[in-house]
Parts: structure tokens; C-alpha cells; sequence
């Protein structure tokens, strides 16, 4: 309902923030973030590409970056959303492919000698969360 005032929205123009406008209709969590062309895309291309781009191998911290997300985990958010609407025999070999490269990464990450025991079980607390979140929605 209009109370005849012009609504802060319709005078100051488009959403800013930290000096960055936010353009119409960007995902919720790339708030600040300067849209570039590969972050022109639909969310649901966006999350393709997530899927796409983990699937050669990419890290999800390097998705974030080439799609245009605040951190790693919106990418592998991204990646479980399209992930789901994969038919149901592909969701299961993407899973069996994700939780493969999990198991590599948290064997690599125990066998570090450069971080203490306490940043290896952080990081390895981190990745089964990773995994876990394969097979929860």
C-alpha cells in the first residue's frame, strides 16, 4: 500500500554495498560482489557450472572465485543444489565421485607435517561436514 512518500528504495536508487552495486536479482549470498560475465548467469546456471567445474576437479574455494561467490562454501552449496536435481542414477555416481575426492583430500590434509594437530582435525572436521552434506538436503 502507498502512502505516497517515495520508499528509500525508489529515490536512492539500486542496492549498494561496500561501494559495489548489487544488481537485480543477484543470488542472495553475492551481496558486495562485482557481477562480472560468468556471474551473469542464472542461479541454476551458476549452480551447473558449480557442478560442472568441481567435476574436473576444481576446489570449491576456485569456484567461489570464478563464479563471483563470497566463499567456498556457496560453491559447494551451488554444487549440492544442482547435484539434487540431477536424475537419480547421476546423482549417485556424482556423490560416489565427490565423496572419492573428499577421502583423497582429508588423507592428504592428515598427512601434512606443516600444520599443527589441531589445524589437521579442524580441516579434516571440515571436509566430513563436506561430505556429509553429499547426502543430506
Amino acid at each position: 500500500m502507498s502512502t505516497g512518500k517515495p520508499s528509500s528504495k525508489e529515490t536512492d536508487g539500486p542496492p549498494r554495498d561496500g561501494g559495489h552495486v548489487v544488481g537485480e536479482g543477484a543470488h542472495p549470498s553475492s551481496a558486495g560482489q562485482v557481477r562480472t560475465s560468468a556471474q551473469d548467469a542464472s542461479p541454476l546456471d551458476q549452480d551447473d557450472k558449480a557442478l560442472e567445474m568441481r567435476e574436473q576437479g576444481r576446489s570449491y574455494a576456485a569456484i567461489a572465485r570464478a563464479l563471483g561467490l563470497p566463499a567456498g562454501l556457496d560453491a559447494n552449496a551451488a554444487f549440492n543444489r544442482a547435484l539434487r536435481r540431477q536424475p537419480n542414477d547421476e546423482q549417485d555416481l556424482l556423490r560416489g565421485r565427490e565423496a572419492a575426492r573428499l577421502d583423497a583430500l582429508s588423507k592428504r590434509v592428515r598427512l601434512r607435517s606443516d600444520i599443527d594437530e589441531a589445524e589437521v582435525a579442524r580441516k579434516v572436521r571440515s571436509i566430513e561436514r563436506l561430505k556429509k552434506r553429499l547426502y543430506t538436503a
